[in-house]
């Protein structure tokens, strides 16, 4: 759910897995967005501060993270982040560029910010 409430983002499980933005009010769809081929499904999904990007995970065995902007549907940057599941997304309440994945045994740190061609090469966190 955006951080203004008014608007919810869903994801589906199949070979090319669609994410769905919604009113939250009306429940009608505003835009879809379909993942590649393969995808598998979406596992996580969220929408930056100001509900205008959407980072999401799928379900290959590469678990890639996409952002992009739902409502031109243009893709900001896809990455792989390796055979770990992603469990949840959160972007930073200060930044538009910034945000963490997190799963089993790992956690990663995404600034897009340092975009190289049309990847991101994220910062690992250590656990203790």
């Amino acid at each position: 759910m955006s951080n203004s409430r008014t608007l919810v983002a869903s994801g589906q499980v199949g070979v090319v897995p669609i994410i769905y933005v919604w009113d939250a009010l009306t429940a009608k769809p505003i835009k879809n967005y379909k993942l590649p081929k393969g995808s598998r499904g979406v596992t996580a999904l969220a929408f930056n501060r100001t509900a205008d990007l959407i980072a999401a995970a799928d379900l290959t065995n590469d678990h890639n993270i996409y952002c992009f902007d739902w409502n031109t549907k243009e893709m900001k940057f896809k990455a792989k982040t390796g055979p770990n599941k992603i469990l949840m997304i959160d972007w930073s309440l200060t930044s538009d560029t910034q945000f963490t994945s997190v799963g089993p045994s790992h956690i990663f740190f995404w600034n897009f910010a340092d975009l190289i061609g049309d990847t991101v090469k994220p910062k690992a966190g250590i656990f203790g």
